[in-house]
């Protein structure tokens, strides 16, 4: 049998000990790890000569801002930096102009990143302030929804709904929170800057409390 591609001579992760080996792919998919003695023929064959074989990583929190901000970054140019560092899949955040919170806008934007992405992909979904255009996003089953708190005016109330829609129509979005209070961030900072610490490193964190 020939198969697509043979990564030969890299080495491999296993039982917590590296051991040389090779790595054969057909059709998009891992067909074969193990010694090379073993390995079958390949189309193309890539010498892993001095590396080392990891898996993927994922990247639950990117900024690709696409569509509206691309002069700062887009699906090609982020997903391109992603497989630079070893990421093959990504989820991008909601905050693009417009915002990913209606069902219309996350089709869009899902078009943009197939035509444009070179890794795996998802899209966060944001919170809509219109009930009806919340639960037709919602109903139609995206992976994912980013809740907001400190830009809600009733966050508990609009968390208490994503979630009974999820239950109610039983579905497998997952729900992704940022908890944060404006008001305590506030407070945090006047004191900070009373002790004029806003030049210390860890500004940005202290004044976030757990």
């Amino acid at each position: 049998m020939v198969i697509d591609l043979l990564i030969k001579n890299i080495k491999l992760l296993q039982h917590n000990r590296l051991v040389e080996g090779c790595i054969s792919v057909e059709n998009g998919r891992i067909y074969y790890i193990g010694k090379e003695t073993h390995q079958p023929s390949a189309d193309i064959i890539i010498d892993g000569q001095g590396y080392v074989a990891l898996p993927g990583a994922v990247d639950i929190h990117v900024h690709f801002r696409d569509p509206g901000r691309v002069h700062k970054e887009d699906f090609t140019t982020g997903s391109m930096a992603a497989v630079a560092g070893g990421v093959t899949t990504v989820i991008d955040m909601p905050n693009t102009i417009p915002h990913t919170n209606t069902l219309s806008r996350y089709k869009e934007k899902k078009e943009i990143g197939e035509k444009k992405a070179i890794v795996d992909f998802s899209l966060h979904a944001g919170v809509s302030e219109d009930e009806k255009k919340l639960q037709e996003l919602l109903q139609s089953n995206i992976p994912s929804i980013k809740v907001y708190m400190p830009k809600l005016d009733d966050p508990l109330s609009t968390l208490r709904y994503i979630y009974s829609l999820i239950v109610e129509n039983n579905l497998n979005t997952k729900v992704v929170i940022h908890a944060e209070d404006p008001q305590i961030i506030a407070q945090e900072k006047a004191k900070l800057e009373q002790r004029k610490a806003k030049r210390d490193l860890l500004y940005h964190y202290l004044m976030r409390t757990p």
